[in-house]
């Protein structure tokens, strides 16, 4: 209805149509509305009509202030509505009521900037072929104002809205006739009612575009519609949002919904506590955006691309890490003429940080470059994705993965044997480079022809560290630097190609070290100088590559040393000699004895000295700097990098007068640690380390006869106790009787209850590939059972996950379908019951996915063993009987003996049901699992030997001493080069997926073993997660302690039991009769022996280990993962009092045809 006040103003007016109608819905906006008129009437364009549509209900008074400034001025009309519309439908009326050519949007809080309308028409009069225009908007909040500017050219603007509402609703000017035409009106079915409609406008083609300078001003904050509808707004964002993406053809689902949240609310909570897979499936959901995008051309590939550039920085920000800087106006022209840069990029789970790294190299000012990015074979956390959305956005970007797993040295060699350009520009995953840095370092190698490694300085920093490496630019300096030191910044450097292809210059994976060893030698056949200005930047953390493998690092720096001397001077060292050349970490500071040491080492100083006079390898003034930096920094803990030995003799560069004083050393200190926070934390420290050493000897002393007091106490009580627990479990062993299948137990009321007639909902949590042997039937059972509601989960592992990195590849691979877990998802599907894969929480999960939490959370938690409990020591009992079992509903294990030890040793030993164990389900089957065909044509017919190899594991004993708990590695190295004495025979090598993460000596033998082994080619290695092709097509098999070991019993071939010379593990007494039934070895000879014996077709065992199988699998009849879920079906019927009364009829009922039974037996036997 009108008023007839406005009436009138209306007829005063007829003659004239505005070119412009504003319009504003209005509901108690008593605040602001003055405010909102005023802004209006202000406009430097007059030729307008105000329609303010009034919503029922709204009594503040603001229609009355509405009403005097519309008796003032005839341009201003109120419509008061009879019935409640909301903010949609007040401006669908105000639409139809309006007569202008364009309706100009304004909010009762959001004045306008008084030239708006004016640019508006103008910019709308210059482009017809647009619907609408909006313009930026300056944001006000209670603290603060800022403009927020976002995409304007149409093309940019359209990709933008696929995520969220880039258009200010309070500043949208849209041309009338156009709307009207094509029925475009606000649905009031959504909070969001501009951006679905724009969404609505822009699927039908129509353009749009933003004026790039704010007009408006839109607050937030003050009690306004916006914040209200809060959540709900947000929620619809997202539905909006991926209903555009759908229409590209992006499979929505498949992603989690978070990364469909608008440009201005980043699900930071979620993003942060699911980090690396936010990442990986951001970046593949933007990946195929684009991808498909290519396909049906919906969006301008060029802006789309543009829009998803910004969007991954939002999901990175989202996560809590730095999104891509806006280029600098500031910085060096681009250099767009020049040789091509091949940028080699290394690469193994890096998917927090290798973005920046990234978006360094697209920030660099020289532009003709080419980045290799070697992603290595195991590195599952999202590189690769996120590389390959790089690659989609610049096509100078390359992922080369890795096919099997190189390591860091032969990641790099592989990238500079694919780089195509002149220079190899080399970077790490942390590390990122200043803009200029690579037209600056090929401007020098263009002019210095014989400079082979460029390097410049490096910032430094992370937690407490913030310095510079300022390496030498004295070329001679750094020569002789390099004997001791490497004075390069390995992640600055770029190398001339040509060189290191001539001289076979590649990275040695053989050392710790492998880039300055190759510097040690690339210095005799090149040039190497250094930039004198930072152009990089190196993050020190705790878990880079560097500090993991510090000791080794030490170990080897010595050897380094005696190899450069060796190779220049002709100095031959001993090992002893080397040892004294160490760096990296001063080796004498807390040497007891250290007067020694350091004699040895002035000696050793002395004759470098002496040969270099002879051979003169090197500059004398540099090599007596570095001497005596050398000296100085061990003697007394100088830094290297930073002081300046003016000496002239070899008796000043060892002599004590030439040690630099307490302001020199500070000043290199200071260098060294530009941050005044860094130097006084250094300094606090390094001033309280006496006290605090004093104190704690005080400390140990005072309280010494508390601790031993407390020692004895503890070895009383734990004494005592073993025993008293002893007696009482063989009192249990005693009295117990074998489980039924099925048992009615009590109803345990913190469990997710159960409704009969209802599927019981059952949930696998999948972790671990090379673990779906142990599941394999059981799943199957359950799928085909009607009776089960089944979710099958994939769980991504924490901290050790090298057995978990194939997980979700192996389900993708195999067809299984899955989804990823979340809690929302055990919220929504509240299982009945839970089964885990692996039962070490601490390891593989996070607190809140621990076995206890979910039982907490009401359910039923079932373990299935991934391998046989084979051990009988105190760590597997705490492994397989505390870890495993104390939180289970139920566990399900091989035999009858088996269920006594969990008896024995679990406090929740009742739960253990013996049914069978499903792995033995499938070599039941050994049809269903045949040998790859590309095995099968490398064995070509020739006998095949299943070697299994656990891995190394050193195993503490009482005495003190540690045993490996396999085969010394250095039996294992010698039978790998007998297998290439056999030609006949077909090796098949299968290591645990843990084999290679060991240390030291093991390591470096594992590697041994597997060098050889990949040269051979009658060897094949078999990393694959699931080894029962391999195990069932074998013709003999030896191998050591692991679960294997009891199902080679199954497939009635020779079997060799490896274990080590001086440790014999005990094995549980459920497998203890198959173990013995097998031939046993210690070393390479008995292993030699067994293959011989096995060529001339002996297996004396053959009938003692069909036995032993029998007596020690009594279930070996396919259908173990069918009785588990009979068990878990039974058991959970039985919780009901139905079933349960049920239950208890049957067996009443049983046993009476059980004595009917043997009443007709006997009386047929008599």
């Amino acid at each position: 209805m009108m008023y007839a006040g406005e009436e009138k103003s209306l007829k005063g007016d007829m003659h004239a149509v505005p070119r412009v109608s504003v319009l504003m819905p209005l509901y108690n906006g008593k605040a602001f509305i003055e405010e909102s008129l005023r802004s209006v009437q202000a406009q430097t364009f007059t030729d307008w009509e105000f329609i303010i549509v009034n919503d029922c209900g709204s009594d503040d008074g603001c229609a009355d202030i509405v009403r005097a400034y519309a008796a003032r001025d005839p341009r201003i009309r109120l419509i008061q509505c009879t019935e409640r519309l909301g903010i949609a439908a007040s401006l669908n009326k105000g639409l139809d009521a309006a007569v202008g050519e364009y309706v100009a949007r304004v909010d009762v809080d959001d004045p306008s900037a008084p030239e708006r309308l004016e640019k508006q028409v103008a910019f709308m009069d210059a482009h017809p072929e647009l619907v609408l225009c909006s313009s930026w908007q300056r944001s006000v909040t209670p603290d603060r104002s800022y403009v927020q500017k976002v995409a304007a050219e149409r093309e940019e603007l359209k990709a933008a809205m696929l995520f969220g509402c880039e258009i200010s609703h309070c500043g949208v000017m849209l041309r009338r006739e156009t709307f009207l035409k094509n029925g475009w009106r606000y649905d009031p079915n959504y909070y969001g009612e501009d951006y679905e409609l724009w969404l609505r406008v822009l699927a039908a083609g129509g353009a749009m575009e933003n004026i790039p300078e704010p007009l408006v001003s839109h607050r937030w904050g003050f009690g306004n519609i916006s914040l209200q509808k809060g959540e709900k707004l947000r929620r619809e964002v997202c539905t909006l949002s991926a209903r555009a993406v759908r229409a590209v053809g992006v499979d929505t689902s498949r992603y989690p919904v978070q990364l469909f949240a608008g440009w201005r609310n980043q699900p930071t909570e979620y993003a942060r506590r699911h980090q690396e897979e936010f990442l990986r499936q951001g970046a593949a959901f933007l990946a195929e955006l684009i991808e498909k995008n290519d396909a049906v051309q919906l969006y301008d590939p060029a802006a789309l691309r543009k829009v998803v550039r910004q969007r991954w920085s939002w999901v990175r920000q989202s996560c809590g890490l730095p999104a891509e800087q806006p280029a600098d106006d500031t910085a060096a022209p681009p250099v767009e003429n020049g040789p091509l840069v091949s940028v080699v990029l290394p690469t193994f789970n890096s998917v927090e940080v290798i973005s920046s790294a990234i978006d360094s190299v697209l920030a660099q000012t020289y532009a003709n470059w080419e980045l290799l990015v070697i992603n290595d074979d195991g590195s599952d956390d999202g590189t690769a994705e996120i590389v390959q959305l790089y690659g989609l956005l610049d096509s100078r970007i390359h992922l080369i993965q890795a096919e099997s797993r190189l390591g860091l040295a032969e990641s790099l060699n592989h990238g500079i044997r694919c780089a195509q350009g002149k220079y190899i520009a080399r970077l790490d995953a942390d590390d990122t480079s200043h803009p200029t840095r690579f037209a600056k370092q090929v401007a020098l190698m263009e002019s210095q022809p014989d400079v082979g490694i460029c390097g410049t300085w490096q910032h430094h920093y992370g937690p407490n560290r913030d310095w510079v490496h300022r390496a030498t630019a004295d070329e001679q300096l750094l020569r002789c630097r390099l004997i001791f030191w490497c004075d390069l910044c390995h992640s600055t450097l770029m190398l001339r190609r040509s060189t290191f292809m001539e001289y076979e210059l590649f990275f040695d994976n053989t050392h710790f070290a492998e880039d300055y060893e190759l510097w040690t030698r690339a210095m005799f056949v090149t040039r190497i100088v250094n930039i004198p200005e930072v152009l990089g930047e190196y993050y020190e953390g705790t878990s880079n590559i560097t500090a993991g493998k510090m000791d080794d690092l030490i170990e080897e720096s010595g050897q380094l040393s005696s190899a450069v001397l060796n190779r220049a001077l002709g100095m031959t060292l001993s090992y002893e000699d080397g040892r004294l050349l160490r760096s990296w970490r001063n080796p004498f500071q807390n040497a007891p004895d250290r007067r020694e040491k350091l004699d040895q080492l002035k000696a050793l100083l002395r004759r470098v000295w002496e040969a270099n006079q002879d051979k003169q390898a090197f500059d004398d003034t540099a090599l007596l700097q570095v001497i005596a930096a050398k000296w100085h920094w061990a003697a007394d803990g100088m830094d290297w990098k930073y002081m300046d030995y003016r000496v002239s003799t070899i008796d000043d560069a060892l002599s004590a007068q030439t040690c630099p004083g307490l302001w020199a050393r500070y000043g290199a200190f200071r260098q060294n640690n530009p941050s005044a926070a860094v130097r006084a934390k250094k300094i606090i420290k390094r001033l309280l380390r006496p006290l605090i050493n004093l104190h704690r000897k005080v400390l140990r002393k005072s309280f010494a006869w508390i601790i031993d007091e407390l020692k004895s106490s503890v070895e009383h009580w734990t004494w005592n106790g073993y025993k008293l627990t002893e007696r009482c479990f063989q009192k249990l062993e005693q009295q117990i009787t074998p489980a039924p299948v099925m048992s009615a137990e009590p109803v345990q009321s913190h469990y997710t209850p159960y409704t009969p007639g209802e599927k019981i909902r059952i949930m696998f949590l999948f972790q671990a590939a090379s673990f779906w042997p142990s599941w394999d039937s059981f799943y199957a059972a359950c799928m085909a059972d009607d009776r089960f509601d089944v979710t099958f989960a994939y769980l991504k592992g924490v901290g050790d996950t090298t057995q978990m990195k194939t997980a979700e590849t192996f389900l993708q691979e195999n067809h299984i379908p899955y989804v990823p877990y979340s809690d929302w998802l055990l919220l929504e599907r509240r299982p009945h019951v839970l089964i885990m894969q692996t039962p070490y929480d601490v390891y593989h999960r996070t607190e809140d996915v621990y076995t206890r939490s979910f039982q907490r959370m009401g359910c039923r938690v079932v373990y299935v063993p991934y391998g046989i409990e084979i051990a009988d020591t105190a760590d597997a009992h705490k492994d397989h009987f505390l870890r495993a079992a104390l939180h289970c509903w139920r566990i399900y294990t091989f035999s009858e003996m088996m269920v006594l030890d969990y008896r024995r040793y679990c406090p929740n030993g009742a739960a253990a049901r013996s049914v069978g164990h499903p792995k033995f389900d499938g070599l039941c089957h050994p049809e269903c699992f045949p040998l790859p065909a590309h095995v099968v044509q490398q064995q070509a017919g020739r006998p095949s030997i299943l070697w299994h190899v656990h891995f190394p594991k050193y195993i503490p004993k009482p005495n003190g001493r540690e045993y490996l708990s396999t085969p010394y590695m250095e039996e294992y190295v010698q039978f790998a080069q007998y297998a290439a004495q056999r030609p006949e025979c077909f090796f098949i090598f299968q290591p645990h997926p843990k084999f290679l993460d060991c240390t030291g000596d093991l390591k470096a033998n594992a590697r041994r073993i597997l060098n050889t082994l990949r040269s051979l080619e009658n060897v094949y290695i078999a990393w694959e997660d699931d080894y029962r092709p391999f195990l069932l097509h074998a013709d003999c098999i030896i191998t050591d302690r692991s679960a294997l070991m009891v199902e080679s019993g199954a497939v009635g071939v020779p079997v060799l039991y490896m274990s080590n010379a001086d440790y014999q593990e005990p094995v549980t007494r459920a497998i203890q009769p198959l173990i013995d039934s097998y031939a046993h070895g210690t070393g390479a000879r008995d292993m030699i022996d067994f293959v011989e014996q096995f060529l001339c077709g002996e297996d004396p065992r053959k009938t003692q280990r069909e036995d032993a199988f029998r007596l020690c699998i009594p279930y070996f009849d396919g259908q173990c993962g069918r009785r588990i879920a009979d068990d878990i079906a039974g058991s959970i019927y039985a919780e009901t009092p139905e079933y349960g009364d049920r239950l208890a009829r049957m067996e009443t009922e049983m046993r009476q045809m059980n004595d009917r039974l043997n009443d007709l037996l006997r009386e047929y036997g008599k």
